[in-house]
């Protein structure tokens, strides 16, 4: 059984946090992986849920540089979103806007946000 108390934790993302590294997502619940896959039609966020119990809404915020035009879970379907500006340091980086949305998290989810509408 894994266990990620909040101490170590901490002291493995000291050194990131330290250098001022920007995170590639933010979400409201720890122990929860996520990778961001960009493409030509917009990016994909994996999420793996390492608490292995279920998270009955995950809040999620996604620097992106074009904002969508859908954003949509491939376990629930089309979710409510809200594009942000993104920050000073965020557009020093080329991101131009913040998506926020939220839902529901089992195991795992794959979030697509699709910067053109499909036909």
């Amino acid at each position: 059984k894994e266990q990620w108390p909040s101490a170590q934790r901490s002291f493995i993302n000291a050194t990131a946090r330290e250098a001022g590294v920007l995170r590639l997502v933010e979400l409201s619940s720890p122990v929860v992986e996520a990778g961001v896959y960009d493409a030509k039609g917009g990016s994909v966020l994996a999420l793996a849920n390492f608490t292995y119990v279920p998270i009955p809404d995950l809040a999620i915020r996604l620097p992106v540089r074009r904002a969508p035009a859908n954003v949509r879970s491939m376990e629930q379907g089309a979710l409510p979103f809200t594009v942000e500006k993104a920050s000073r340091a965020l557009r020093d980086e080329g991101f131009t806007h913040v998506v926020v949305c939220r839902l529901a998290l089992g195991l795992n989810d794959l979030v697509v946000f699709e910067t053109e509408s499909r036909s």
